[in-house]
Protein backbone atom coordinates (compact mmCIF):
# COMPACT_ATOMS: atom_id res chain seq x y z
CA UNK A 1 0.00 0.00 0.00
CA UNK A 2 1.54 3.17 -0.89
CA UNK A 3 0.58 6.98 0.05
CA UNK A 4 0.20 9.21 -2.65
CA UNK A 5 -0.94 13.14 -1.86
CA UNK A 6 -3.92 12.95 0.50
CA UNK A 7 -4.85 9.38 0.05
CA UNK A 8 -3.95 6.11 0.20
CA UNK A 9 -3.44 4.20 -3.44
CA UNK A 10 -3.97 0.29 -3.04
CA UNK A 11 -2.85 -1.17 -6.23
CA UNK A 12 -4.81 -4.26 -7.40
CA UNK A 13 -2.08 -6.15 -9.38
CA UNK A 14 -2.88 -6.97 -13.35
CA UNK A 15 -3.73 -10.41 -13.16
CA UNK A 16 -1.90 -10.77 -16.72
CA UNK A 17 1.22 -9.00 -18.11
CA UNK A 18 0.61 -8.09 -21.87
CA UNK A 19 -1.05 -4.66 -22.13
CA UNK A 20 -4.36 -3.74 -23.88
CA UNK A 21 -4.92 -2.70 -27.48
CA UNK A 22 -1.33 -3.02 -27.36
CA UNK A 23 0.13 -0.21 -29.97
CA UNK A 24 -3.32 1.17 -30.91
CA UNK A 25 -4.67 3.56 -28.59
CA UNK A 26 -2.49 6.65 -28.84
CA UNK A 27 -4.40 8.19 -25.80
CA UNK A 28 -3.85 6.03 -22.89
CA UNK A 29 -1.01 4.81 -21.59
CA UNK A 30 -0.50 0.58 -22.61
CA UNK A 31 -1.63 -0.23 -19.07
CA UNK A 32 -4.92 1.37 -18.55
CA UNK A 33 -6.35 1.36 -14.91
CA UNK A 34 -10.48 1.89 -13.59
CA UNK A 35 -10.61 4.22 -10.82
CA UNK A 36 -12.12 2.64 -7.47
CA UNK A 37 -13.77 5.29 -4.66
CA UNK A 38 -14.16 3.66 -2.03
CA UNK A 39 -14.55 4.56 1.71
CA UNK A 40 -12.18 3.37 4.71
CA UNK A 41 -14.29 0.35 6.53
CA UNK A 42 -16.58 -0.18 3.65
CA UNK A 43 -17.37 -3.59 2.56
CA UNK A 44 -17.32 -2.72 -1.21
CA UNK A 45 -13.37 -2.71 -0.53
CA UNK A 46 -13.84 -6.54 -0.97
CA UNK A 47 -15.37 -6.60 -4.57
CA UNK A 48 -12.47 -4.93 -6.22
CA UNK A 49 -10.80 -7.94 -5.64
CA UNK A 50 -13.51 -10.13 -7.40
CA UNK A 51 -13.84 -8.28 -10.01
CA UNK A 52 -10.13 -8.36 -10.53
CA UNK A 53 -10.03 -12.00 -10.49
CA UNK A 54 -12.89 -11.71 -13.13
CA UNK A 55 -11.35 -9.55 -15.75
CA UNK A 56 -8.25 -11.48 -15.27
CA UNK A 57 -10.21 -14.19 -17.01
CA UNK A 58 -10.79 -12.20 -20.39
CA UNK A 59 -8.02 -12.35 -23.29
CA UNK A 60 -9.20 -9.01 -24.53
CA UNK A 61 -8.68 -7.44 -20.94
CA UNK A 62 -4.83 -8.23 -20.50
CA UNK A 63 -3.24 -5.14 -18.67
CA UNK A 64 -6.32 -3.97 -16.88
CA UNK A 65 -5.34 -2.89 -13.26
CA UNK A 66 -8.01 -1.47 -10.91
CA UNK A 67 -6.58 1.29 -8.79
CA UNK A 68 -8.26 1.13 -5.21
CA UNK A 69 -8.02 4.87 -3.25
CA UNK A 70 -9.59 5.61 0.53
CA UNK A 71 -9.12 7.94 2.21
CA UNK A 72 -6.23 9.09 4.64
CA UNK A 73 -6.94 8.05 8.48
CA UNK A 74 -8.33 11.15 10.30
CA UNK A 75 -9.61 13.17 7.48
CA UNK A 76 -13.32 13.89 7.55
CA UNK A 77 -15.95 12.26 5.49
CA UNK A 78 -16.22 14.65 2.82
CA UNK A 79 -12.24 16.16 2.84
CA UNK A 80 -11.45 12.28 2.28
CA UNK A 81 -13.87 11.56 -0.83
CA UNK A 82 -12.26 14.87 -2.25
CA UNK A 83 -8.76 13.43 -1.74
CA UNK A 84 -9.94 10.42 -3.17
CA UNK A 85 -11.26 12.19 -6.28
CA UNK A 86 -8.01 13.80 -6.75
CA UNK A 87 -5.83 10.98 -6.51
CA UNK A 88 -7.59 9.29 -9.10
CA UNK A 89 -7.98 12.11 -11.38
CA UNK A 90 -4.31 12.78 -11.52
CA UNK A 91 -3.32 9.21 -12.70
CA UNK A 92 -2.84 9.44 -16.32
CA UNK A 93 -3.87 5.86 -16.74
CA UNK A 94 -7.54 5.88 -15.41
CA UNK A 95 -10.07 5.55 -18.14
CA UNK A 96 -13.04 5.44 -15.74
CA UNK A 97 -14.02 5.28 -12.40
CA UNK A 98 -16.47 3.71 -9.95
CA UNK A 99 -17.99 5.73 -6.39
CA UNK A 100 -18.32 7.12 -4.24
CA UNK A 101 -19.91 6.10 -1.42
CA UNK A 102 -23.10 8.82 -0.98
CA UNK A 103 -25.30 10.92 -2.82
CA UNK A 104 -23.22 14.19 -1.17
CA UNK A 105 -19.94 13.16 -1.50
CA UNK A 106 -20.67 12.24 -5.11
CA UNK A 107 -21.44 16.08 -6.19
CA UNK A 108 -18.46 17.16 -3.70
CA UNK A 109 -15.98 15.08 -6.55
CA UNK A 110 -18.17 15.02 -8.96
CA UNK A 111 -17.16 18.61 -10.63
CA UNK A 112 -13.14 17.05 -10.39
CA UNK A 113 -14.24 14.25 -13.41
CA UNK A 114 -15.68 16.52 -15.16
CA UNK A 115 -12.93 18.79 -15.65
CA UNK A 116 -10.92 16.02 -16.16
CA UNK A 117 -12.65 13.98 -18.17
CA UNK A 118 -13.16 10.98 -16.78
CA UNK A 119 -16.46 9.04 -16.87
CA UNK A 120 -17.09 8.24 -13.14
CA UNK A 121 -20.10 5.57 -12.97
CA UNK A 122 -21.72 6.03 -9.60
CA UNK A 123 -23.04 2.87 -7.86
CA UNK A 124 -25.26 3.79 -5.15
CA UNK A 125 -25.50 7.67 -4.58
CA UNK A 126 -29.61 8.21 -5.13
CA UNK A 127 -29.89 12.18 -4.99
CA UNK A 128 -31.76 13.49 -8.16
CA UNK A 129 -29.52 16.70 -8.44
CA UNK A 130 -26.90 14.22 -10.43
CA UNK A 131 -28.56 14.30 -13.26
CA UNK A 132 -27.22 17.63 -13.75
CA UNK A 133 -23.76 16.73 -11.91
CA UNK A 134 -22.16 16.97 -15.36
CA UNK A 135 -21.61 14.94 -18.39
CA UNK A 136 -19.03 12.62 -17.33
CA UNK A 137 -21.45 11.55 -14.19
CA UNK A 138 -23.22 8.41 -14.23
CA UNK A 139 -25.55 7.58 -11.67
CA UNK A 140 -26.76 3.74 -11.82
CA UNK A 141 -28.87 3.53 -8.85
CA UNK A 142 -32.35 4.62 -9.21
CA UNK A 143 -32.87 8.35 -7.54
CA UNK A 144 -34.92 9.38 -4.91
CA UNK A 145 -37.90 10.05 -6.98
CA UNK A 146 -37.68 6.55 -8.44
CA UNK A 147 -36.86 4.79 -4.59
CA UNK A 148 -39.66 7.01 -3.53
CA UNK A 149 -42.13 5.96 -5.75
CA UNK A 150 -41.26 2.39 -5.17
CA UNK A 151 -41.43 2.83 -1.45
CA UNK A 152 -44.96 4.58 -1.58
CA UNK A 153 -46.36 1.44 -3.68
CA UNK A 154 -45.05 -1.09 -1.73
CA UNK A 155 -46.56 0.80 1.70
CA UNK A 156 -50.08 1.61 -0.24
CA UNK A 157 -50.60 -1.86 -2.44
CA UNK A 158 -49.14 -4.29 0.05
CA UNK A 159 -49.52 -2.92 3.36
CA UNK A 160 -52.97 -1.08 3.13
CA UNK A 161 -51.52 1.92 4.48
CA UNK A 162 -53.32 5.13 4.37
CA UNK A 163 -51.82 7.18 6.82
CA UNK A 164 -48.37 7.59 6.92
CA UNK A 165 -45.74 9.16 8.70
CA UNK A 166 -41.84 9.99 6.95
CA UNK A 167 -39.07 10.03 9.34
CA UNK A 168 -35.98 11.40 7.53
CA UNK A 169 -32.04 12.61 7.77
CA UNK A 170 -32.20 16.33 7.65
CA UNK A 171 -28.84 18.18 6.51
CA UNK A 172 -28.31 15.13 3.96
CA UNK A 173 -29.11 14.79 0.38
CA UNK A 174 -30.25 11.30 0.53
CA UNK A 175 -32.92 11.80 3.88
CA UNK A 176 -34.19 15.08 1.89
CA UNK A 177 -34.26 13.71 -1.72
CA UNK A 178 -35.76 10.37 -0.61
CA UNK A 179 -38.31 12.47 2.36
CA UNK A 180 -39.25 14.21 -1.29
CA UNK A 181 -39.63 11.31 -3.34
CA UNK A 182 -41.93 9.70 -0.48
CA UNK A 183 -44.08 13.04 -0.30
CA UNK A 184 -44.74 13.23 -3.86
CA UNK A 185 -45.57 9.14 -4.67
CA UNK A 186 -48.13 9.71 -1.87
CA UNK A 187 -49.54 13.11 -3.25
CA UNK A 188 -50.00 11.45 -6.93
CA UNK A 189 -52.01 9.03 -5.10
CA UNK A 190 -53.95 11.33 -3.68
CA UNK A 191 -52.32 11.22 0.26
CA UNK A 192 -50.37 13.10 2.79
CA UNK A 193 -48.22 12.36 5.09
CA UNK A 194 -49.46 12.68 8.55
CA UNK A 195 -46.60 13.34 9.87
CA UNK A 196 -43.02 14.54 8.20
CA UNK A 197 -40.39 14.65 11.31
CA UNK A 198 -36.08 15.03 10.50
CA UNK A 199 -33.83 13.37 12.69
CA UNK A 200 -30.12 13.32 13.38
CA UNK A 201 -28.11 10.40 13.87
CA UNK A 202 -27.21 11.40 17.52
CA UNK A 203 -31.14 12.51 17.96
CA UNK A 204 -33.40 11.37 21.44
CA UNK A 205 -35.09 9.15 19.46
CA UNK A 206 -37.90 8.06 22.30
CA UNK A 207 -38.60 11.67 22.22
CA UNK A 208 -38.72 12.42 19.01
CA UNK A 209 -40.87 9.18 17.87
CA UNK A 210 -42.77 10.17 21.20
CA UNK A 211 -44.04 13.72 19.85
CA UNK A 212 -44.69 12.58 15.68
CA UNK A 213 -47.05 10.28 17.39
CA UNK A 214 -48.84 12.44 19.59
CA UNK A 215 -49.50 14.19 16.47
CA UNK A 216 -50.45 11.80 14.22
CA UNK A 217 -51.11 7.66 14.59
CA UNK A 218 -49.93 6.44 11.10
CA UNK A 219 -51.02 3.02 9.57
CA UNK A 220 -47.14 2.73 8.51
CA UNK A 221 -44.10 4.31 8.62
CA UNK A 222 -41.25 5.12 6.37
CA UNK A 223 -37.65 5.72 7.59
CA UNK A 224 -35.37 7.78 4.76
CA UNK A 225 -32.48 7.60 6.69
CA UNK A 226 -29.29 5.09 7.17
CA UNK A 227 -28.98 2.27 9.29
CA UNK A 228 -28.17 3.88 12.83
CA UNK A 229 -31.16 6.38 12.61
CA UNK A 230 -33.69 3.91 10.71
CA UNK A 231 -32.73 1.57 14.15
CA UNK A 232 -33.55 4.55 16.96
CA UNK A 233 -36.98 5.41 15.09
CA UNK A 234 -38.30 2.06 14.70
CA UNK A 235 -36.77 0.60 17.99
CA UNK A 236 -38.70 3.46 19.96
CA UNK A 237 -41.83 3.16 17.82
CA UNK A 238 -41.79 -0.77 19.10
CA UNK A 239 -41.72 0.43 22.28
CA UNK A 240 -44.82 2.92 21.87
CA UNK A 241 -47.09 0.61 19.66
CA UNK A 242 -46.12 -3.30 19.35
CA UNK A 243 -46.30 -4.75 15.17
CA UNK A 244 -46.43 -0.84 13.67
CA UNK A 245 -44.86 -1.38 9.94
CA UNK A 246 -41.75 0.39 9.05
CA UNK A 247 -40.14 0.68 5.90
CA UNK A 248 -36.38 2.13 4.86
CA UNK A 249 -34.94 2.98 2.02
CA UNK A 250 -31.81 1.58 0.70
CA UNK A 251 -29.26 3.13 2.54
CA UNK A 252 -30.63 1.54 6.25
CA UNK A 253 -28.78 -1.92 6.41
CA UNK A 254 -30.14 -3.68 9.48
CA UNK A 255 -28.47 -6.53 10.25
CA UNK A 256 -30.52 -9.91 11.99
CA UNK A 257 -29.19 -8.48 15.52
CA UNK A 258 -30.89 -5.54 14.88
CA UNK A 259 -34.05 -6.98 14.79
CA UNK A 260 -33.58 -9.80 17.08
CA UNK A 261 -32.90 -6.71 20.09
CA UNK A 262 -36.55 -5.60 19.30
CA UNK A 263 -38.04 -8.55 20.20
CA UNK A 264 -40.12 -11.31 19.51
CA UNK A 265 -43.37 -8.88 19.07
CA UNK A 266 -40.89 -6.71 16.53
CA UNK A 267 -42.76 -4.45 14.03
CA UNK A 268 -42.69 -5.94 10.42
CA UNK A 269 -39.37 -4.48 9.32
CA UNK A 270 -39.16 -4.09 5.36
CA UNK A 271 -36.25 -2.83 3.76
CA UNK A 272 -35.40 -1.49 -0.18
CA UNK A 273 -32.42 -2.66 -1.70
CA UNK A 274 -31.08 -2.42 -4.82
CA UNK A 275 -29.83 -6.39 -4.80
CA UNK A 276 -30.22 -9.84 -2.62
CA UNK A 277 -28.35 -12.68 -2.40
CA UNK A 278 -31.35 -14.62 -2.86
CA UNK A 279 -32.00 -13.42 -6.20
CA UNK A 280 -32.27 -16.10 -9.18
CA UNK A 281 -29.75 -15.97 -12.27
CA UNK A 282 -26.36 -17.38 -12.49
CA UNK A 283 -24.36 -14.48 -12.65
CA UNK A 284 -26.34 -13.15 -9.25
CA UNK A 285 -26.14 -16.44 -7.80
CA UNK A 286 -22.29 -16.49 -8.34
CA UNK A 287 -21.19 -13.32 -7.24
CA UNK A 288 -23.34 -14.90 -3.83
CA UNK A 289 -21.25 -17.85 -3.76
CA UNK A 290 -17.91 -16.10 -4.70
CA UNK A 291 -18.26 -13.44 -1.95
CA UNK A 292 -18.51 -15.77 0.88
CA UNK A 293 -16.45 -18.83 -0.14
CA UNK A 294 -13.44 -16.32 -1.62
CA UNK A 295 -13.62 -12.86 -0.16
CA UNK A 296 -15.35 -14.15 2.95
CA UNK A 297 -18.27 -11.96 3.72
CA UNK A 298 -22.17 -11.39 3.46
CA UNK A 299 -22.47 -9.09 0.60
CA UNK A 300 -25.30 -6.89 0.55
CA UNK A 301 -26.66 -4.96 -2.67
CA UNK A 302 -24.38 -1.50 -2.48
CA UNK A 303 -21.80 -4.63 -2.99
CA UNK A 304 -23.26 -6.05 -5.50
CA UNK A 305 -23.94 -2.24 -7.37
CA UNK A 306 -19.91 -1.92 -6.87
CA UNK A 307 -19.31 -4.86 -8.25
CA UNK A 308 -21.68 -4.06 -11.38
CA UNK A 309 -19.82 -1.10 -11.58
CA UNK A 310 -16.54 -2.20 -12.12
CA UNK A 311 -17.78 -4.72 -14.52
CA UNK A 312 -19.53 -2.12 -16.87
CA UNK A 313 -16.32 -0.56 -16.75
CA UNK A 314 -14.03 -3.45 -17.68
CA UNK A 315 -16.76 -3.98 -20.60
CA UNK A 316 -16.39 -1.02 -22.25
CA UNK A 317 -12.61 -1.16 -22.31
CA UNK A 318 -13.19 -4.54 -23.87
CA UNK A 319 -15.91 -2.78 -26.10
CA UNK A 320 -14.30 0.48 -27.38
CA UNK A 321 -10.59 0.17 -26.05
CA UNK A 322 -8.98 2.43 -23.57
CA UNK A 323 -10.14 5.91 -23.97
CA UNK A 324 -12.00 8.18 -21.86
CA UNK A 325 -13.88 9.75 -24.43
CA UNK A 326 -14.65 6.17 -26.35
CA UNK A 327 -15.86 4.73 -22.73
CA UNK A 328 -18.00 7.97 -22.12
CA UNK A 329 -19.82 7.17 -25.80
CA UNK A 330 -20.05 3.61 -24.60
CA UNK A 331 -22.24 4.52 -21.32
CA UNK A 332 -24.23 7.09 -22.76
CA UNK A 333 -25.55 3.95 -25.56
CA UNK A 334 -26.71 1.70 -23.25
CA UNK A 335 -30.13 1.41 -23.45
CA UNK A 336 -30.39 3.06 -26.72
CA UNK A 337 -27.89 1.99 -29.37
CA UNK A 338 -26.38 -1.01 -27.52
CA UNK A 339 -28.57 -2.57 -25.49
CA UNK A 340 -28.44 -2.15 -21.74
CA UNK A 341 -25.60 -3.99 -19.78
CA UNK A 342 -26.68 -7.27 -18.05
CA UNK A 343 -25.48 -7.23 -14.36
CA UNK A 344 -26.14 -9.02 -11.43
CA UNK A 345 -28.12 -6.30 -10.26
CA UNK A 346 -30.40 -5.85 -13.82
CA UNK A 347 -29.92 -4.38 -16.75
CA UNK A 348 -28.30 -1.21 -16.77
CA UNK A 349 -28.09 1.76 -18.51
CA UNK A 350 -28.33 5.67 -18.36
CA UNK A 351 -31.70 6.64 -20.20
CA UNK A 352 -34.27 8.56 -17.99
CA UNK A 353 -36.71 5.51 -18.54
CA UNK A 354 -34.50 2.50 -17.69
CA UNK A 355 -36.00 0.05 -15.97
CA UNK A 356 -35.79 0.42 -11.98
CA UNK A 357 -33.69 -2.65 -10.12
CA UNK A 358 -35.01 -2.39 -6.32
CA UNK A 359 -36.29 -5.37 -4.81
CA UNK A 360 -38.29 -5.09 -0.97
CA UNK A 361 -36.86 -7.86 1.56
CA UNK A 362 -37.88 -8.13 5.41
CA UNK A 363 -35.83 -8.40 8.34
CA UNK A 364 -36.47 -11.36 10.45
CA UNK A 365 -34.35 -12.84 13.37
CA UNK A 366 -32.26 -14.95 10.88
CA UNK A 367 -31.36 -12.15 8.45
CA UNK A 368 -33.60 -11.13 5.28
CA UNK A 369 -35.79 -12.43 2.64
CA UNK A 370 -37.35 -11.28 -0.72
CA UNK A 371 -40.84 -10.08 -0.64
CA UNK A 372 -40.99 -8.52 -3.76
CA UNK A 373 -39.05 -8.75 -6.94
CA UNK A 374 -37.23 -6.23 -9.10
CA UNK A 375 -40.07 -3.72 -10.79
Amino acid sequence: MALRGPAFLIWLPAVVAAALCAGACTDRPSAPRIGYAVASGSGARDVAMLAGQMIGQRDALRGLDILRVSPKLGQSTYTGEVAIAEAIVADPGVVGAVGHMSSRSTLIAAPLYNEAGIPLVVPTSTSRKLREAGPWIFPMAPDDEAEGEFLVEFVVQSLGARRVTVFYLTADEYGLGLRDGVVAALRRRGLTAVDVAPVLADSNFTKLVGASLDRAVPDAVVVAGRSREAFGVIKALHERISGLPCVTGDAALLSAADVSARGASAPAVYAAAFWHPDLPGDQSRAFAVRCRTVAKFVPQGGDAMFYDGLMLLAQAVQEVGPSRPAVRRYLESLGSSRPPYQGITGPISFRPDRRVNLVMTRGTTAGTSIIVGHR
